[in-house]
């Protein structure tokens, strides 16, 4: 171990989590916390007819792709407990970790209820959760991973297991979502849009902290000497051990996929891409997952950043929900958070209503631009704690699914729902404008354009399978937020560059 490296030396501050010292650490960290999900809230209900649809074949491929998942994310667990905890002594890189090792024991409990519930056969199911032992082909994959937690090269473990998280995960994820477009398993797919987004973040994180932190790298020989290797045991697990073929996939063309992927993992490494294929799995472009596919870095780059990181510096608070200054930060930045304030005094009367819920889901139509406007600022200014403010809120009035008419920029139906921890979600709209808080007559215009829009959206949903169709209705709800707009904005004088 190097005493070199800024990430393994000694901090005697480490304990406390203020003043922040590595804010990108930090806002890493924030984004998965911000993406926190429970196994409990996937439901498996349909999958156990699914099942029994599928083929002996397909059956044996799902089988053993979880129990490779199941015990891999043991190993990672146990690579983040045994190593990468212990040795990082960075404060934010350490709250990431922590939590990582929380969503990898989530992971692990999903595919073990999975396995339990849709494998009947005593013995059978015995031997999928000793996967490392009874199966050769995780086996192969395992022993790779473990060896690598004995490794002493910090530097080297972190490009191991990205590829392990980035290259070995790969492969299974795309076949699952290959399934996926069957519109069978519900429940497994849905869980894999959960831990394939997870699992891209992990590998983002190393990435950076490879890429920011370390100091004493490998040479890139050797980089590409780890990704290669990890690259031919994928390749033989998906298509020689457990070919894709029993699913109806094509066997070249996961080969060429699995090399697209490592060829963007060793781009984000800071090496030339080995393999030069383009992507043959259009729908894996379209699933918002994998390396590199976090927006972390894009966001983080956006010009506004400068006035986020003042006014986190000036105001600890500003991650928790309840801002009550404004902190530092130039105008435009200050009138989005003044807009979040006016949502926030409405966000209070959600709790009025919470007698009239206790359905699956629930339309919220007065409330639908608040979550919009929230989205939207958060895309912007990299905000995720407040939009996870309201998902806490949402939930513990029993909104399993919400109404989305939409006013800011595009968005696809389920990825910010799953983001916020909803099953689903529904996006209409026109563009909307932040100058429409500017007077009462633009923020009424605002209430009326979303009623506009609602009876399409209305329409859609009671075509919708998924939904158990039910409004509920708020007597002079709007009229009541209005007021209260009027008078905020008065108060306030909000002004508008």
């Amino acid at each position: 171990m190097s005493t070199q490296e800024i990430l393994l030396q000694d901090d005697p501050n480490r304990f406390v989590t203020f003043p922040l010292q590595h804010l990108d650490l930090w806002l890493m960290y924030k984004k998965a916390v911000a993406s926190f999900w429970t196994a409990e809230e996937v439901d498996l209900s349909r999958d156990v007819g699914d099942w029994e649809r599928l083929t002996l074949d397909e059956r044996h491929f799902l089988s053993h792709v979880l129990a490779f998942f199941a015990a891999s994310d043991g190993i990672v667990i146990e690579n983040l407990v045994e190593r990468f905890a212990r040795e990082v002594k960075v404060t934010e890189a350490r709250c990431f970790y922590g939590f990582q090792i929380a969503i990898e024991n989530i992971h692990s409990e999903m595919y073990s209820l999975l396995i339990e519930t849709l494998i009947r056969d005593h013995q059978e199911k015995n031997k999928l959760f000793n996967a490392i032992e009874t199966l050769s082909c995780v086996k192969k994959k395992a022993e790779w991973a473990l060896n690598w937690i004995q490794n002493p090269s910090f530097a080297k473990r972190l490009v191991a297991f990205a590829a392990v998280e980035g290259i070995f995960f790969s492969g299974s994820f795309a076949a699952i979502f290959w399934l996926k477009k069957r519109g069978l398993m519900p429940g497994l797919t849905f869980s894999n849009e959960l831990i394939s987004r997870d699992e891209g973040l992990h590998c983002d994180f190393a990435c950076h902290l490879f890429n920011h932190y370390v100091t004493n790298k490998p040479s890139k020989h050797e980089i590409v000497q780890i990704i290669s290797d990890a690259v031919k045991i994928e390749q033989e697990f998906l298509t020689e051990a457990l070919p894709v073929s029993l699913i109806g996939m094509n066997c070249t063309l996961m080969k060429q996929y699995i090399e697209f992927v490592a060829d963007r993992l060793l781009w984000e490494l800071g090496c030339d891409k080995m393999y030069n294929v383009e992507n043959p799995f259009d729908f894996m472009e379209s699933s918002h997952v994998g390396i590199g596919k976090s927006t972390f870095a894009k966001e983080f780059n956006k010009p506004w950043v400068d006035d986020c990181i003042q006014l986190v510096e000036s105001d600890p608070s500003f991650f928790y929900g309840d801002v009550n200054e404004y902190g530092e930060g130039n105008d435009q930045f200050k009138h989005l958070l003044r807009c979040y304030l006016v949502l926030e005094n409405f966000a209070a009367s959600l709790d009025n209503v919470a007698s009239n819920l206790g359905t699956d889901w629930t339309i919220i139509a007065s409330r639908s631009p608040i979550i919009s406007c929230i989205q939207f600022a958060s895309q912007d200014v990299n905000w995720k704690p407040m939009m996870n403010y309201y998902k806490r809120r949402l939930k513990q009035l029993g909104v399993d699914a919400v109404l989305v008419l939409d006013y800011g920029n595009s968005i696809q139906n389920n990825e910010e729902a799953v983001q916020m921890g909803f099953k689903r979600m529904w996006v209409r709209g026109r563009k909307f404008e932040w100058e429409a808080f500017n007077t009462y007559e633009h923020y009424k215009s605002f209430f009326q354009r979303a009623e506009q829009v609602k009876s399409d959206v209305v329409e859609a949903m009671k075509k919708d399978e998924f939904f158990h169709y039910k409004e509920v209705a708020f007597d002079g709800f709007m009229e009541k937020d209005l007021a209260n707009a009027k008078e905020y904005i008065a108060m306030t004088k909000l002004k508008i560059k």
